[in-house]
């Protein structure tokens, strides 16, 4: 497959007008009338939206065909290099398992502390589920935009 959408006869499929639109929102080739009026749409169009993720994805994708830089052969080395994968890996996976662990043991501290008044353990009860809570939102919304990403496919 080229990449081209074709009819049924193997003929280009032009693209439809909605697409150009996105194309030129995404180039930054729209009157400011005609871009406010696009971003409105955008707010209740979700595949609007994609269209110019799409178009923006392939903007970041062509950048990617310049030839590396010198940095990029190092990072390319370090990405090889046993150590350095051990290091990180192990590193990230030690930060992440002892804040969960240090996140168990404050709540269980809190909630089995007699010295603590009953509103002051509620109090701190309460905010540990406030930032369970934030950071949860932060994620589901991270997730959710996560294929409008146009620099999801870009290495480093």
């Amino acid at each position: 497959m080229d990449g081209i959408d074709r009819n049924k006869n193997g003929a280009e499929t032009p693209p439809s007008g909605d697409e150009l639109l996105a194309m030129a929102y995404a180039d930054g080739e729209l009157s400011s009338e005609a871009t406010s009026e696009f971003e409105s749409r955008l707010r209740t169009e979700p595949a609007l939206a994609h269209l110019v993720a799409e178009h923006r994805a392939l903007e970041v994708l062509s950048r990617r065909v310049a030839p590396l830089e010198p940095a990029d052969h190092e990072w390319n080395r370090l990405r090889e290099d046993p150590v350095f994968k051990t290091s990180v890996g192990l590193g990230w996976s030690l930060v992440v398992a002892g804040a969960a662990i240090s996140f168990v043991l404050a709540v269980w501290g809190v909630a089995t502390n007699d010295s603590l008044p009953v509103w002051g353990r509620a109090l701190i009860l309460a905010s540990l589920a406030g930032f369970v809570l934030l950071f949860l939102s932060v994620l589901w919304r991270r997730l959710r935009t996560y294929p409008l990403d146009p620099y999801r496919h870009v290495e480093r």
